[in-house]
Parts: structure tokens; sequence; C-alpha cells
């Protein structure tokens, strides 16, 4: 329970930090870590990935000029294949095959999302919408570039952490 808590909690907080603050700063505004985050517990095959999903999907779509729904639909439909291609298609589960994952990740979230609105604008049944602008394309193309480049960064991290924090915690000390 305090698991699924947990990832709730932190699925709002990066919602929250990447509309109000994220957005804002030239580096971080091409890197989605909700999604990113839901692909993390895809692959780590928790059962909280599609809750989290659609929670995480949920509060975006609050602050979403798309029509309600479309970012659950995307972010639901990334951890489904992301679960299925980290089992069924990956043999090497290296860091480089990660990083594809996550970059396919990203095409599949961006490519769902412009799939439904550009099937409900057809219909005439959402508001106009920007569907293929430059800058879409410029910004998913930057979020291809930096995806590899952070995320490498944040693997360097996580591994530097758990390295300096597992020689701590085994250490024992003897004393008075």
């Amino acid at each position: 329970m305090l698991k699924w808590f947990l990832h709730f909690f932190l699925v709002a907080l990066l919602v929250i930090l990447q509309i109000c603050f994220w957005n804002t700063l030239p580096f971080f505004r091409y890197f989605d870590f909700v999604l990113f985050f839901i692909v993390y517990l895809s692959i780590k095959k928790s059962k909280t990935a599609i809750p989290a999903a659609i929670a995480g999907g949920y509060l975006l779509d609050i602050y979403s000029s798309y029509p309600f729904g479309l970012h659950i639909f995307a972010l639901v439909s990334a951890a489904f294949a992301a679960d299925y291609i980290y089992l069924n298609i990956l043999t090497n589960r290296r860091f480089f095959s990660i990083i594809v994952l996550f970059m396919f990740e990203t095409v599949l979230y961006h490519g769902a999302l412009l799939a439904a609105v550009s099937g409900l604008d057809f219909l005439k049944l959402s508001p106009k919408t920007k569907l293929l602008s430059g800058n879409m394309l410029k910004d998913v193309g930057l979020e291809l570039i930096y995806l590899p480049i952070s995320g490498s960064f944040i693997y360097l991290i996580y591994y530097f952490i758990k390295k300096k924090l597992s020689s701590r915690l085994l250490i024992r000390r003897y004393g008075a």
C-alpha cells in the first residue's frame, strides 16, 4: 500500500513539476519525466504502472488543451507497449537497448496523441488545435535527442549513489 501511495505521489509531483517548473527551463522542456517514470514502472514489472499511468494522464489532461482522456490513452498505451516490448522483444537488456526503448515510447506517446487529435479533428469532434506544426516536430525531435543524454545522466547518478551508499551501509561500526 505504501508503494502505491509513493508511486501516485511521485506521479503527481512529476506532473506538477513538469507543468509549472520544467517547461520554463530550456533543457528540461524537451524531456517528459512522467512518461519516463511510467515506462520505468512498466519495465520494473510494478503492479502500479497502469494505475499510475491513468493518474498521470488524468492530471495531464486537466491542464491540457487537448480533449479530455487523450493523455490517459497515450500513457496507458505506452505502458502496455513498454511492458510487451521489454518482455518479448528485448533480449539484451543493457543500457543502450533501454534507451532505445524509451525513445520508441516517446515516439509512440506523441504519435498516439497526434493520431487521436487528428482523428477527432477529421470527425469535427474536437476544437481546433495545432496538429502538425514545425514547432511540434522540432520539440519531438529535440526530445529524442535529449532523451539519451538525460537518461545517461540519470543512470550515472543512480549508480554512483548506489555504489557510494552500498559501501557506507555495509560498514559496521564497532565501538563503545
